[in-house]
């Protein structure tokens, strides 16, 4: 891609920014966030987390229904159940955490 069309595409874009070209570089300055394009950033990040949850608590359930299945005894199953519902809250608290982390690193600049 030349540095023309890339100069294109980033005027064309719906980031409002206009580059300008510096010899063999592409210089695009890149204004401060206001406060509406935070919170929006962080309403993106909250749905990103809670798609992130929600195929969590697919693979949860993919995960029982295989368990189920496989005809294992009821000890054994027992077993793998409670493994499966440990993993998963593991990975929606360590979603959340990173969610959170993101929403005050965006907040804050």
């Amino acid at each position: 891609m030349s540095l023309k069309q890339l100069e294109n595409a980033i005027v064309t874009s719906p980031l409002g920014l206009n580059p300008k070209t510096d010899g063999q570089r592409l210089v695009a300055v890149i204004p401060p966030l206001t406060k509406e394009h935070i919170q929006a950033m962080c309403k993106v990040v909250a749905k990103s987390c809670e798609d992130v949850k929600q195929s969590v608590r697919r693979a949860r359930q993919k995960a029982l229904d295989m368990t189920k299945k496989a005809g294992l005894p009821k000890d054994d199953a027992k077993k793998l159940e409670k493994e499966v519902d440990d993993l998963t809250k593991k990975f929606i608290k360590s979603a959340e955490e990173m969610c959170k982390a993101k929403e005050k690193e965006i907040a804050e600049g």
